[in-house]
């Protein structure tokens, strides 16, 4: 547990600094060294500790050093001007007779990735794990950090990096730093990797990603007390937690994510919710009420936040409503969705839960960040519903985002598709359904069977295990739903039927 600190603020030069741990020695923050990514498109926060009153020299290349002197508890900070795509630079600091120097350190894009256990998930577990360890050696400047699993009750200024090939903080991508010989669930974060090297792939400029995690978490966890205060929940059970229980509320807020506060990003990617099954409708205000407060905290009320929508496991029959839960995030702006529901894997040594094809995500998630950040005219959303209306026998199903039109998989029985009926053998049932195309945008949902007359609602791969028989033409699977028969859905909104989430 740590003192408590207010984060640090920079904008446009404006610095203020706070109070910290006094120490005797010039000492930065662990994700602050060598072969580390600055952004390039914004000043970037270089900060640390030495003796109070004691001056410190900051010097870039040959450039102009730039001076500041430590506060009464020992703080110091800078401010390190934009600066252009590339590298190396190399950083000295000087207080005194102390000197520190940073080499190989980069320009480019940085993005911080967080969630739970699917975040987590490491590389070497990834499918085709042994090439996808070998091929990292080609990404010198592709730029990995991994912060070790740490609880605190008050917020921290620095983080643990993880032990191994990255103990040293930032690492250069490599068979090692990747985790040729690393344990599962240590480093580094599959989905973080494969985002990253898919934007230095396709945008030629250095990445440096940031993989701060723990498996097995609720997004309470990750949630500052300011963000919670905006949802308040029933009070659960009374218990005495461990002390190091990664599930109580803001401990990992103020572990692993408060530390990065002083950083500039290009963006955030999140997957987690798994944990919150149980609780969706909940999680329609916890998440987006998060992804304000982090780009509150970092000072960026516009920073692209994308997300994993969670793939498939056996869940109870819950999954369905915790997907429409996260969509949620998505009325936000700069927001992105991956769905992953067609990505099963029920054969994962790590569980059903765990599906191995990590690398299909974060493609999902770069093509987002190819349209949201470097502005490329890039589809990166599947067919969403714009609008259900009546036709003879069932119901026609208008879709929008459907880049050059809609793919149907009609070799696929049961299709996904299901039709509501009011009054069916007693009472209301739901009931397999046979989907055509339309022309590119239009798909007609009718019964199997001549008998059944007007059916009151649709839904569409609405299951832990869901049938995905619906794409668009660039591979981007349709978006699961449950509208009823006469509502219309425009933006973003979600659609469950009679609005319950319960």
């Amino acid at each position: 547990v740590g003192m408590r600190v207010c984060p640090l603020v920079l904008a446009l030069g404006l610095l203020v600094v706070v109070s910290g741990a006094t120490t005797s020695s010039l000492r930065l923050p662990h994700y602050y060294s060598s072969h580390m990514v600055l952004q390039h498109s914004r000043g970037n926060m270089l900060w640390g500790w030495t003796d109070p009153g004691k001056s410190v020299e900051v010097t870039l290349d040959a450039q102009p050093p730039h001076h500041t002197t430590a506060d009464a508890q020992g703080k110091w900070a800078v401010v390190i001007p934009v600066g252009p795509p590339g590298g190396p630079h190399s950083i000295v600091l000087q207080a005194g007779e102390e000197t520190k120097t940073l080499t190989d350190v980069l320009f480019g894009d940085v993005y911080l990735c967080s969630g739970q256990s699917n975040m987590e998930f490491t590389v070497n577990q990834a499918l085709n794990a042994s090439a996808e360890v070998a091929d990292a050696d080609h990404y010198p400047n592709l730029r990995l950090f991994t912060a070790a699993r740490q609880t605190a009750d008050t917020e921290q200024e620095d983080v643990l990096p993880m032990e191994g090939h990255l103990a040293n903080g930032w690492g250069v991508s490599s068979s090692q730093t990747v985790g040729a010989d690393g344990e599962p669930w240590t480093y580094f974060s599959a989905v973080c990797y494969f985002f990253g090297r898919e934007i230095h792939k396709a945008h030629g400029l250095p990445v440096g990603v940031i993989s701060t995690t723990w498996g097995g978490t609720y997004i309470q966890a990750w949630s500052s007390p300011d963000s919670l205060a905006k949802c308040p929940e029933p009070s659960p059970t009374p218990t005495a937690p461990e002390e190091d229980d990664p599930n109580r509320p803001s401990v990992l807020y103020n572990a692993m994510l408060h530390p990065f506060l002083p950083l500039s990003l290009r963006g955030i990617a999140w997957y987690q919710a798994e944990n919150n099954v149980g609780t969706p409708k909940l999680y329609t205000c916890l998440f987006p009420a998060l992804i304000a407060d982090w780009r509150a905290k970092f000072h960026d009320s516009a920073l692209p936040f994308f997300f994993v929508q969670v793939s498939t496991w056996n869940g109870g029959g819950l999954v369905p409503k915790l997907r429409i839960a996260q969509m949620s995030g998505l009325a936000l702006p700069n927001t992105a969705m991956a769905v992953a529901m067609d990505t099963p894997d029920p054969q994962s040594p790590w569980g059903d839960i765990h599906p191995r094809n990590k690398q299909l995500v974060a493609h999902r998630l770069a093509r987002a960040a190819h349209h949201l950040v470097y502005h490329e005219p890039v589809v990166y959303r599947g067919p969403t519903v714009a609008q259900v209306s009546s036709h003879p026998n069932g119901l026609r199903i208008h879709f929008e985002n459907i880049a050059g039109g809609l793919v149907l998989n009609t070799t696929l029985d049961p299709s996904g598709f299901e039709l509501h009926y009011n009054e069916l053998w007693g009472g209301s049932s739901w009931v397999s359904a046979r989907a055509t195309l339309d022309g590119k945008d239009t798909v007609v949902v009718e019964p199997k069977t001549r008998y059944l007359r007007k059916p009151t609602a649709v839904r569409y791969a609405w299951a832990d295990y869901p049938i995905c028989s619906l794409y668009s033409n660039v591979d981007l699977p349709a978006e699961c739903f449950q509208m009823d028969a006469r509502e219309t859905h425009r933006g973003t909104r979600p659609m469950v039927m009679l609005g319950e989430l319960e």
